[in-house]
């Protein structure tokens, strides 16, 4: 960390956007996000249940992998996102092709692209909601991550009481939530 990134973050305690209140705030709303994961074990059958966490579980470590810095990146440098795309889908595909061979997540290409459409998106829109709350702006980086939650919370009416695909629903989640914040997106 560098003298102008410390004073950076040493300058926004004096511009009160870490208080107490806000630092609640967004500790809430991203545990929010890991509310579906306690959720579905109650309301999903044990096959749709295996089949979530299978999918979401491979899809988390593409979106560890694939996100790999990119959104401390984006704060110290003027990158275009047509290359954090192009360096996130390359982070994907390795990451996957890794995980192909040490696991065989999935033998279909459907089950495959739904997860690598998910992880694209949810990294994508990772990376440029963490730039509202770099910025500061603290009421869109909640709005944001509040609508990913939401959206996710999504997923047990679809599935449970109208059996939707896991793996259509997935990706348009994502995609959804990434869609609703792009114009914001900078």
């Amino acid at each position: 960390m560098n003298f102008k990134t410390l004073s950076k973050i040493l300058s926004s305690f004096n511009k009160g956007i870490f208080t107490i209140p806000n630092f609640f705030l967004i500790g809430t709303t991203i545990v929010s996000q890991k509310l579906i994961l306690i959720l579905i074990a109650y309301f999903f059958t044990g096959i749709q249940y295996n089949t979530f966490n299978r999918a979401y579980y491979t899809a988390s470590m593409l979106i560890i992998f694939g996100t790999l810095g990119f959104e401390y990146a984006l704060t110290r440098t003027n990158t275009k996102i047509k290359t954090v795309f192009l360096g996130v889908v390359s982070n994907i595909i390795i990451t996957f092709t890794i995980l192909y061979f040490l696991s065989e997540p999935f033998t279909n290409v459907y089950q495959v692209l739904s997860v690598f459409i998910y992880a694209l998106f949810a990294c994508l829109g990772g990376i440029f909601t963490f730039q509202y709350l770099f910025r500061g702006n603290i009421k869109m980086y909640v709005l944001m991550t509040l609508t990913n939650a939401c959206l996710h919370l999504l997923l047990i009416p679809l599935v449970s009481l109208f059996e939707a695909d896991i793996f259509l629903v997935l990706p348009l989640v994502t995609a959804s939530w990434f869609f609703i914040g792009y114009r914001g997106f900078k």
